[in-house]
């Protein structure tokens, strides 16, 4: 999990708002993109692992079989009823900490996940409210 924020330098929330002329086009969109920066790093991942020697017999495959085709030696399984949004969770919990931030301070929420909890609502939303953020 990645936490981007303005850098203290840079133009100031409304001046990134409202779309007039000088605030759109490709020199918006550099001038916006050098005010940030990765503050914070997290990251989670489900606590059971599942090795090669335990999925091969499932699919008919041994470990060296697996791993010559695929270079994958184990995978992380969530428990059941362990959603993305809780991995995200600690994740963004981990990511604040590391940037030192409060989760008042976040501007935006953005999880990018091809295992969402559910279609609606999004899984940024769902962290959002496990967060408390506003």
């Amino acid at each position: 999990m990645r936490i981007e924020a303005r850098h203290p330098s840079g133009p100031d929330r409304a001046s990134l708002q409202s779309p007039t002329p000088e605030r759109t086009g490709v020199g918006f969109a550099q001038r916006a993109a050098s005010t940030l920066g990765v503050l914070g790093l997290g990251h989670a991942v489900p606590d059971r692992v599942v090795h090669n020697d335990e999925l091969g017999p499932q699919v008919g495959a041994t470990d060296a079989w697996i791993r010559s085709r695929t270079g994958v030696v184990e995978r992380r399984v969530c428990e059941p009823g362990q959603a993305t949004s809780d991995l995200a969770y600690e994740a963004a919990r981990v990511a604040l900490a590391d940037a030192g931030l409060a989760v008042a301070e976040l501007d935006l929420i953005v999880v990018a996940t091809i295992t969402p909890d559910h279609p609606v609502p999004s899984t940024a939303a769902l962290l959002q409210g496990r967060l408390g953020a506003t």
